[in-house]
């Protein structure tokens, strides 16, 4: 038996966006290239992406959900350079010559209108 009420609140929080949502920027102001992949808890796989030098773009902006798992920045040629637990909203990863890669929360005003990263299975084995 539904209780009254309570589609529509579903429905009134689903339109106040109130529905948690997950995003990951990526800044690389170096000449190199990186891969970044996502090993989230509750999946056998992984999904990444390549990270071209002087990229900013976004792996996935304002996905329905929330994601936890770990993130991993890797060097072309698949070995682990860093590693952060994943918040469930997301962040921005910036990597900048000369200082330590760093996972940081997303700003409000970050650009909507960057472009969007290529999905790409390299370093999948990597765990």
């Amino acid at each position: 038996m539904r209780r009254p009420g309570v589609l529509p609140l579903a429905v009134a929080a689903l339109l106040a966006g109130c529905v948690p949502t997950s995003s990951l920027a990526v800044d690389n102001g170096t000449s190199s290239t990186f891969i970044v992949r996502l090993v989230p808890q509750i999946a056998a796989g992984t999904f990444g992406y390549v990270v071209d030098p002087g990229a900013r773009a976004w792996a996935w902006s304002q996905e329905t959900g929330t994601l936890n798992g770990r993130l991993l920045l890797m060097s072309e040629n698949c070995r682990l350079l860093q590693e952060w637990s994943f918040p469930p909203d997301g962040g921005v990863l910036e990597i900048e010559p000369g200082a330590a890669p760093t996972l940081l929360p997303i700003p409000a005003d970050l650009a909507p209108t960057r472009g969007f990263l290529a999905y790409s299975s390299r370093c999948a084995e990597a765990r």
